[in-house]
């Protein structure tokens, strides 16, 4: 149970971390887009 309990945590860590860079990009590609 704590074994599975981590790596749901890391999983949900991870998404976290993923969306965070996801929107990341996204911004720099914005204002790249803005500067051009």
């Amino acid at each position: 149970l704590v074994l599975l309990s981590t790596e749901e945590e890391c999983l949900h860590r991870e998404k976290i971390l993923l969306v965070k860079t996801n929107k990341y990009y996204a911004v720099q590609e914005h204002v790249q887009q803005n500067h051009v």
